[in-house]
């Protein structure tokens, strides 16, 4: 079995295969069967902020509902609520 950290980012509800999408804090990390792995996606550092260039498809869609996430600010690097 391999295993994968993903680290969600706060984008607000911006879908980045719709709209440029950017965020500058993230939220827990989560280890999960790389075998869930459905598409990846990439970032780039702009204007103090990560940009999410997504290109994946309309069938391949990947959600993370927050459920007792902590958030970090990579601006500051801290946690925030």
């Amino acid at each position: 079995m391999l295993l994968v950290i993903i680290t969600p980012c706060v984008t607000l509800g911006k879908d980045a295969t719709k709209t440029l999408t950017t965020y500058s804090q993230t939220m827990t990390q989560i280890v999960t069967d790389l075998r869930t792995i459905s598409s990846v996606i990439g970032r780039v550092w702009t204007r103090n902020r990560w940009g999410i260039i997504d290109r994946s498809e309309e069938t391949s869609r990947t959600e993370f509902i927050p459920s007792n996430m902590e958030v970090f600010d990579l601006a500051g690097g801290g946690v925030t609520d």
